[in-house]
Protein backbone atom coordinates (compact mmCIF):
# COMPACT_ATOMS: atom_id res chain seq x y z
CA UNK A 1 0.00 0.00 0.00
CA UNK A 2 0.97 3.01 -0.74
CA UNK A 3 -0.19 5.02 2.19
CA UNK A 4 -2.79 4.34 4.96
CA UNK A 5 -5.76 5.46 3.57
CA UNK A 6 -7.02 2.37 2.46
CA UNK A 7 -8.72 -0.20 4.78
CA UNK A 8 -6.74 -3.30 4.49
CA UNK A 9 -5.58 -5.06 7.59
CA UNK A 10 -2.13 -4.24 6.53
CA UNK A 11 -2.78 -0.74 6.58
CA UNK A 12 -4.60 -0.57 9.54
CA UNK A 13 -2.67 -2.44 11.95
CA UNK A 14 0.45 -0.56 13.39
CA UNK A 15 1.75 -1.32 16.78
CA UNK A 16 2.18 0.98 19.43
CA UNK A 17 5.16 0.79 21.90
CA UNK A 18 5.00 2.97 24.87
CA UNK A 19 7.36 2.64 28.10
CA UNK A 20 6.38 3.78 31.04
CA UNK A 21 9.07 2.44 34.24
CA UNK A 22 6.50 2.95 36.63
CA UNK A 23 3.34 1.66 34.95
CA UNK A 24 4.14 -1.06 32.23
CA UNK A 25 5.83 -4.01 33.00
CA UNK A 26 8.31 -4.94 30.52
CA UNK A 27 7.52 -7.53 28.05
CA UNK A 28 3.50 -6.77 28.22
CA UNK A 29 1.98 -7.05 24.88
CA UNK A 30 -1.79 -6.15 24.35
CA UNK A 31 -3.35 -7.94 21.30
CA UNK A 32 -7.16 -5.80 21.52
CA UNK A 33 -7.89 -2.85 19.52
CA UNK A 34 -6.75 0.27 20.38
CA UNK A 35 -7.19 3.62 18.53
CA UNK A 36 -5.39 7.07 18.70
CA UNK A 37 -8.09 8.25 20.15
CA UNK A 38 -7.48 6.30 23.63
CA UNK A 39 -4.86 9.01 23.59
CA UNK A 40 -6.43 11.46 25.22
CA UNK A 41 -8.43 9.71 28.06
CA UNK A 42 -5.11 7.19 29.14
CA UNK A 43 -2.94 10.60 29.44
CA UNK A 44 -5.38 12.30 31.24
CA UNK A 45 -6.21 9.27 33.54
CA UNK A 46 -2.06 9.10 34.52
CA UNK A 47 -2.30 12.54 35.03
CA UNK A 48 -5.47 12.10 37.55
CA UNK A 49 -7.62 14.17 35.49
CA UNK A 50 -11.06 12.38 34.66
CA UNK A 51 -11.85 12.74 31.12
CA UNK A 52 -14.79 14.66 30.10
CA UNK A 53 -17.57 13.32 28.56
CA UNK A 54 -17.17 14.41 25.21
CA UNK A 55 -13.63 13.35 24.91
CA UNK A 56 -14.21 9.67 22.60
CA UNK A 57 -11.48 7.23 22.90
CA UNK A 58 -10.94 4.89 26.57
CA UNK A 59 -7.79 4.67 28.63
CA UNK A 60 -5.15 2.06 27.56
CA UNK A 61 -3.98 2.44 31.36
CA UNK A 62 -5.54 -1.05 32.68
CA UNK A 63 -3.57 -2.82 29.78
CA UNK A 64 -0.70 -1.53 31.21
CA UNK A 65 -0.96 -3.45 34.35
CA UNK A 66 -2.27 -6.80 32.67
CA UNK A 67 -6.33 -6.11 32.92
CA UNK A 68 -8.28 -6.18 30.20
CA UNK A 69 -11.24 -4.36 30.61
CA UNK A 70 -15.12 -6.71 30.09
CA UNK A 71 -16.60 -4.27 27.74
CA UNK A 72 -13.67 -3.03 25.03
CA UNK A 73 -14.21 -3.14 22.07
CA UNK A 74 -13.62 -5.70 19.32
CA UNK A 75 -14.45 -3.49 16.60
CA UNK A 76 -13.70 -0.22 15.09
CA UNK A 77 -15.20 2.12 13.07
CA UNK A 78 -12.77 3.60 10.04
CA UNK A 79 -13.99 6.34 7.30
CA UNK A 80 -11.91 7.99 5.02
CA UNK A 81 -13.56 11.32 2.81
CA UNK A 82 -10.47 13.25 1.40
CA UNK A 83 -10.27 12.97 -2.09
CA UNK A 84 -7.39 15.98 -2.56
CA UNK A 85 -4.14 14.65 -3.49
CA UNK A 86 -3.64 11.29 -3.25
CA UNK A 87 -7.54 10.62 -5.31
CA UNK A 88 -8.62 7.87 -2.58
CA UNK A 89 -11.93 7.21 -2.65
CA UNK A 90 -14.28 7.64 0.22
CA UNK A 91 -14.83 5.05 2.04
CA UNK A 92 -16.18 3.65 5.43
CA UNK A 93 -15.77 -0.14 7.40
CA UNK A 94 -15.96 -1.83 10.56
Amino acid sequence: MYDKQWMYEESLSMPLLMRWAKGIKPGTRVTKLTQNIDFSPTFLEIAGITAPDEIEGSSLVPFMDGRIPGNWRDTIYYHYYEEGEHNVPRHEGM
